[in-house]
């Protein structure tokens, strides 16, 4: 039996498949973080601290979601996983948009009316990212956009430059609603 020698390739591919498990690991592990502190400092901890934690945590598991299901996606041979290079970026944007809408929060202090609003489009929000993520990098062959692509009478390679673009111009939208609905008194 010959050996077989390892390329230098193939050592990089293996580090990366152990890099982006770690980082999805983190990820999944994040949230669960952010929950054991709410809890265990839940009666010491003022609302604005409340807010960012919970915001944060959403937003951690929004993204761990949309991820979860663009790498099921790839496993199943349907893409070939290109947010593995975004994943930190994501989450980095994901904590920094808690931030945002924790100084806004802080800063607006809006009403309880507000309130109801600011989760309903929070869920919308989440609900569009999670879509974005598992979208992007999809070749849509047997998928239900390419039933979509054919009944429109266009290319599915055309509709996924298409969909990709309003995913996250949808997301964009109840982000910005949301904040105006802070900013707003």
């Amino acid at each position: 039996m010959e050996k077989q020698k390892l390329s230098p390739k193939s050592i990089i591919n293996t580090i990366r498949v152990v890099i982006v498990l770690f980082v999805l690991l983190i990820c999944i592990l994040s949230p669960l973080a952010f929950f054991l502190a709410y809890f265990m400092f839940k009666n010491s901890v003022n609302a604005t601290t409340d807010f960012f934690l919970r915001w944060t945590c959403a937003s951690i598991l929004t993204v761990t979601i949309g991820v979860l299901l663009q790498f099921i996606a790839s496993l199943m041979g349907t893409n070939d996983f290109p947010a593995e290079k975004h994943i930190l970026v994501v989450f980095v944007g994901a904590i920094g948009q808690s931030l945002i809408m924790t100084y806004l929060f802080a800063t607006y202090q809006p009403g309880p009316d507000q309130m109801s609003r600011i989760y309903m489009l929070s869920w919308i929000l989440s609900t569009t990212i999670i879509h974005t993520l598992w979208v992007w990098g999809c070749d849509f062959k047997n998928t239900p956009y390419e039933a979509i692509s054919r009944s429109i009478g266009i290319n599915f390679a055309q509709l996924s430059k298409l969909v990709m673009p309003l995913s996250a111009f949808g997301a964009s939208i109840p982000w910005i609603t949301i904040a105006t609905l802070m900013v707003r008194q």
